[in-house]
């Protein structure tokens, strides 16, 4: 996903060892992404739907005693960080 500005955001799922699920990292050139930010703990498969102001997005996760599916989010800040 990218701004106005051309300052891409990279969300993808990462084990990270103390820390696993939906993580988000920037870059200015779209290539060289820094910032790395855990935003979905235990979750993956990342998709992003911007509609203007407002995005959705679609990912994997534990849905409990119905196991593993997709759960939805809005976003309420910028989808760039």
């Amino acid at each position: 996903v990218a701004n106005a500005k051309g300052v891409v955001a990279l969300y993808y799922a990462a084990d990270r060892g103390s820390s696993y699920g939906l993580f988000v990292s920037t870059a200015k050139d779209g290539v060289h992404f820094s910032g790395e930010k855990l935003v979905v703990p235990g979750s993956a498969d990342a998709d992003i739907i911007a509609n203007g102001a407002s995005s959705l997005m679609y990912y994997g996760a534990d849905l409990g005693a119905q196991g593993f599916g997709v759960k939805v989010a809005k976003s309420v800040g910028k989808v760039v960080p």
